[in-house]
């Protein structure tokens, strides 16, 4: 029999999704009477806080691969033969906090028989981005070569006729399937646990409203969980809510951090991650060659007829080993530009481009960084935090209108990608 109230699954008719889904909501974060609610229970699926780990705080992507970046195994993993990871200082925290649920069991403060809030495992944690986003390629990849080798586009002779051929692809594709690795870290293919700090207590279905309710919500260490949770500097997912993510804005994260040399949330975002694109510029170019050669046809024959007779001529296409770090940066920009969705201007993004080109005479790196911190700004585009408090008037006053009315910013804090922190 299903549940009235809550989602127990996927699928189904899309309005009463919709509404379960904001009971869900309403129920997961209520307080019990007088119970006082912790404000760790966090939304990561709103506006910029949906990008918590894998931005920083101008919203450049990162990865977790920084000369800090230790990932270590957490000691209590639910499999000991197949070892759950994180950052090392979150894995730390994750330990001092199990410890404390076991002396809640000695002590009686807690039921001892509940499944996930009782004696707390990790189920899953840290992936690894680089490998996520190799599949990722590995899969656009195919699908460009064969559509590349179909009669439709077969057939350039050099690189440039090649880009050609593939821009269309590329710009029709990109917002769903993106191609660059900071497209790939900011998209819904790339979870949060890509970031280390992350830790997930069940292997619970995603999409059972209901299980999260009645395991969850219902259960009787659910407020100590929560509590513990905060003591210890974690926040826990709304919508995932055995999910554990180190908050390294907060005075107790930061005091495990502190062990490994990072003092401050800067200090974390500085020495735990790089910038995505520093790794993967390279790899873009190396794409783009390997891209080309896969699909370029090995004789590339032409037919013109002249006096009544018939030419045929046969040429290889171009062989290309590499392509000049300034040609590729340009079409970096352009595909960026395309992945992204941005409030500029044709003019404006030649404009930026040319701007960009000319810095690279002077500093590359530089020039690079400089594209993608005007790129990632979060102003004026759907979603973003910016945005939503623009139309929030507007939003509010349609909904009124329809007699629908859910206020659409839930909580103080939502889109704070890191909550204080020096």
């Amino acid at each position: 029999m299903s549940s009235f109230f809550y989602k127990e699954g996927p699928g189904g008719r899309s309005k009463e999704c919709y509404q379960k889904r904001l009971i869900y909501r309403k129920d997961i974060a209520a307080a019990e009477g007088d119970q006082y609610q912790p404000t760790n229970l966090q939304d990561f699926s709103f506006a910029e806080k949906r990008l918590y780990g894998r931005v920083n705080r101008v919203m450049i992507p990162i990865i977790a691969d920084g000369p800090a970046a230790s990932i270590g195994a957490i000691r209590r993993s639910e499999d000991s033969t197949s070892p759950v990871y994180a950052f090392s200082f979150v894995a730390d925290a994750f330990e001092a906090l199990a410890l404390q649920f076991d002396k809640a069991i000695l002590s009686r403060k807690i039921n001892p028989n509940d499944r996930f809030l009782s004696q707390i495992t990790a189920y899953s944690g840290y992936q690894d981005p680089k490998f996520l986003y190799n599949q990722s390629l590995d899969v656009y990849k195919n699908i460009l070569v064969k559509k590349m080798k179909s009669p439709k586009n077969a057939g350039f002779m050099n690189f440039e006729q090649f880009i050609l051929k593939i821009s269309d692809f590329i710009e029709s594709s990109a917002r769903k399937s993106p191609l660059t690795m900071p497209a790939f870290i900011k998209s819904t293919y790339c979870p949060i646990s890509v970031s280390g700090l992350s830790i997930d207590i069940s292997s619970e279905k995603i999409s059972d409203d209901l299980n999260k309710i009645e395991k969850f919500k219902k259960s009787k260490n659910w407020d100590f969980f929560l509590n513990a949770c905060q003591t210890y500097g974690f926040m826990v997912d709304k919508d995932i809510p055995w999910r554990l993510v180190a908050d390294i804005g907060s005075p107790q994260m930061l005091e495990y951090a502190s062990a490994y040399d990072m003092k401050s949330t800067n200090q974390i975002l500085s020495m735990a991650y790089v910038y995505a694109h520093d790794f993967y510029f390279n790899k873009f170019k190396r794409f783009l060659v390997e891209l080309y050669n896969l699909s370029k046809q090995t004789v590339f024959t032409t037919s013109t007829c002249k006096d009544g007779s018939l030419r045929v001529s046969r040429s290889e296409p171009q062989d290309i080993g590499q392509i000049d770090d300034f040609y590729a940066l340009e079409l970096y920009c352009k595909v960026r530009f395309v992945e992204e969705e941005s409030h500029y201007t044709n003019a404006e993004k030649f404009q930026l481009v040319d701007d960009v080109m000319e810095m690279a005479r002077i500093d590359f790196d530089g020039a690079l960084y400089s594209f993608e911190r005007i790129l990632n700004k979060t102003f004026d585009y759907s979603g973003s935090l910016s945005y939503i408090n623009a139309r929030l008037p507007e939003m509010i006053e349609a909904m009124k209108k329809q007699d629908t009315y859910v206020n659409p910013v839930d909580g103080e804090q939502a889109g704070e990608l890191f909550e204080g922190g020096p």
